[in-house]
């Protein structure tokens, strides 16, 4: 009984799984019939994207050539090149040169020649817009007499891909009785200027010259394509002869794309005909396009000065203005009717002076841009002291002021008045182009040896706010004109509690920014207002590329007196010193260079002074650049104080002129006092041997 009863749970659980040897044979075919179907899905997928991908290609390839068959149809003729100039970068590769229907680099284009009209064209209620005044008023029946306005629609490739750019004249949507419908057209990513829209991207996948072919046709019937129209060997203006005769043409296209690795080809063509065989081509011509805008011009004062325009159109007149305010108004120069303007004599005052030519005909005006006037100055000019000012007496500085060939402002001269001194009393008055853009206030010395304050108002003003009748000193004033040389830019975000002071209290005052000038030199400039004047901490943060080599030490005007730091840290930048009432203001004022701008020269230190620290500091060195600015910089301590020391002195291309300058600066968080002889000395009058700064200190040299 028992080997029965085994026998029977063998044959029970034989029946019930499988053995190794049928697991073995079994597997192998789930796997095959797994891979077959896995490859099935696959091939079934691809050809559902393929298929997917050729019907959406063969929309794409359909809707092209639909759309060039409306813009062909609605056409008045073909066209060699774009007949439209065009000033801004408009043409093939986004440059002023224009389209060409052929080219052996480029391909074929189609250049339409198109009536701007009021509605789409297609649209039964669309009309022509006819030009303002040529000879009918927008309001007379006899419109239709005027000459229509003209666009250009033009189907070119670039980059594989098919696109629609339409061109106009920069005044199309004021040059006819009614706004056109049709948008002038740039390249993706541009805007502005003439551009209203982008292209239309079309189609991708052409590759070739023939997947975009174009061949023109005498007339609808014709059956043999004009040759000589998109013949590479023939100028602009003979295709353009061959294609005055033609008045149909077929578009092929091939397009190619690749789905799922696979890939395929949708071809199509049409065959559509122009209105009429370029009728009226020349409409445009008449109209005023500027051919070529006048250009800046700097010359020396006294030298003459040129500006030439030039325009397109019929029988155009000019007439020249003129801006001596940065371009904020423009009045009517007399006489000046001559395709070139003549500055003869000019004057250093007109230094920024802008130059523009207005164009007129039957058809409009147009402006062209706008050319600037440079002026260097040919020496320095005596600046007229005002309220009982005099100039103090040698060997100090006359009051004077000079602008660089960089465009820089400065000042020099010790003055004196035998009278008290008026609230914000008026010193002198700057002209027109070397005046800056907002108020402007500087830290400079004072008898008996403290600090003084002046403020350089827009009008050109020169006031004393701070200051000592005995004698003022104008020497290391340096600033940027409001002459549309250079921008500045702002330093945002403020931090630590500082802000504009303008955007709390009101006023002209400059707003904290910061300025590069042409040869590397940072100009700082503003008041800001509201932060603390805790030592080292951070009002506003600046770029890595005008970081100074080392840490620097600047006088500050403040309600007292005040200090500020440059710093080449990357967490800080404009750092509070030292100063009082700081809530009230702390102007950032001081011109600097960063570490990577010029070579430096050493100034050999004299009666005990050494370097504080070159590791952290600036060393004692010394730059005159090429617009004959000289820069001082380095922190120095420990030697004698004693009024009348020499410190240092300069080697001989850091030299001053034939005078001694007299120059505020920063020393153990008050005010030093430095005199620049003509024989390099630099002696100290004023600070302690804690630690004396030379940074910032800048000047005209030999």
């Amino acid at each position: 009984m028992l080997r029965m009863s085994h026998n029977k749970l063998h044959r029970v659980c034989s029946n019930n799984g499988f053995t190794i040897i049928e697991m073995l044979i079994v597997a192998p075919i789930v796997i095959l019939f797994i891979g077959a179907f896995i490859a099935a899905i696959v091939g079934m997928t691809g050809d559902v994207l393929t298929t997917r991908g050729s019907n959406m290609l063969t929309y794409d390839v359909q809707d092209a050539l639909n759309r060039i068959e409306q813009d062909v149809s609605s056409s008045v003729g073909f066209l060699a090149t774009n007949n439209i100039p065009v000033s801004t970068p408009q043409g093939y590769d986004n440059l002023t040169a224009p389209f060409t229907n052929v080219s052996t680099t480029n391909g074929n284009m189609l250049i339409l020649n198109v009536y701007a009209t009021t509605k789409n064209p297609i649209d039964p209620d669309s009309q022509i817009v006819y030009a303002k005044n040529q000879p009918n008023s927008c309001s007379d029946p006899n419109i239709s007499v005027n000459p229509p306005v003209l666009l250009n629609i033009v189907y070119f490739v670039r980059d594989n891909t098919l696109y629609r750019r339409v061109i106009a004249p920069t005044f199309y949507d004021t040059v006819g009785c009614s706004v056109p419908w049709q948008n002038p057209s740039c390249a993706q990513g541009q805007s502005g200027g003439q551009c209203k829209s982008t292209d239309i991207k079309l189609l991708s996948g052409i590759s070739t010259v023939d997947d975009f072919k174009i061949d023109y046709f005498a007339t609808s019937s014709s059956t043999t394509p004009n040759s000589s129209a998109v013949n590479t060997g023939l100028s602009d203006s003979n295709r353009q002869t061959a294609l005055q005769s033609t008045k149909s043409v077929k578009v092929t296209i091939n397009a190619t794309s690749v789905v799922a690795g696979r890939t395929f080809t949708q071809s199509g063509n049409i065959r559509a005909n122009s209105q009429n065989s370029n009728i009226n081509t020349t409409v445009n011509t008449q109209a005023l396009q500027v051919t070529s805008n006048p250009s800046d011009s700097t010359v020396n004062a006294g030298a003459n000065a040129t500006f030439t325009a030039s325009v397109s159109g019929t029988s155009p007149t000019v007439h020249w203005q003129q801006s001596t305010d940065n371009g904020s108004n423009w009045i009517d120069i007399s006489g000046a009717t001559s395709a070139t303007l003549a500055r003869n004599s000019v004057a250093a005052t007109m230094d920024g002076y802008q130059y523009r030519a207005v164009f007129t005909n039957s058809y409009g005006s147009i402006t062209t841009s706008s050319a600037r006037l440079g002026v260097n100055d040919s020496g320095w000019n005596s600046l007229s002291l005002a309220s009982g000012w005099s100039f103090y007496n040698n060997p100090f500085n006359t009051p004077a002021y000079f602008r660089t060939s960089s465009g820089v402002v400065t000042l020099k001269g010790l003055i004196k008045k035998s009278s008290a001194i008026g609230s914000n009393e008026v010193i002198a008055t700057l002209p027109v182009s070397y005046r800056p853009s907002g108020v402007l206030i500087f830290s400079t010395s004072t008898n008996a040896n403290v600090y003084s304050q002046l403020q350089i108002y827009p009008n050109g003003n020169i006031t004393v706010v701070k200051g000592d009748a005995g004698w003022l000193s104008l020497d290391g004033i340096q600033f940027i004109p409001d002459n549309g040389n250079y921008s500045r830019i702002a330093l945002t975000p403020l931090y630590n509690g500082w802000a504009n002071y303008t955007s709390v209290y009101g006023g002209a005052y400059t707003t904290p920014s910061y300025t590069v000038d042409n040869i590397g030199r940072v100009y700082l400039q503003g008041l800001a207002t509201g932060g603390t004047m805790t030592d080292g901490t951070v009002i506003a943060r600046l770029p890595a590329n005008i970081r100074p080599s080392r840490y620097m030490h600047i006088p500050a005007a403040n309600s007292g007196y005040g200090i500020i730091a440059v710093s080449q840290s990357s967490n800080s930048g404009i750092e509070a010193k030292s100063g009082t009432a700081s809530n009230n203001y702390l102007s950032l004022k001081t011109i600097y260079y960063p570490a990577s701008v010029g070579t430096w020269t050493d100034i050999p230190l004299s009666n005990g002074w050494v370097a504080y620290d070159v590791n952290t500091f600036s060393t004692p060195q010394c730059i005159k650049a090429n617009d004959g600015l000289v820069s001082l910089k380095g922190l120095i301590r420990s030697g004698t104080a004693t009024a009348g020391t020499v410190i240092g002195t300069l080697p001989a291309n850091c030299r001053p002129n034939t005078a001694r300058g007299l120059f505020g600066v920063a020393s153990n968080e008050a005010y030093g006092r430095l005199d620049v002889y003509p024989t390099g000395e630099l002696v100290i009058n004023a600070g302690s041997n804690a630690w004396f700064s030379l940074d910032g200190v800048t000047y005209y040299g030999n």
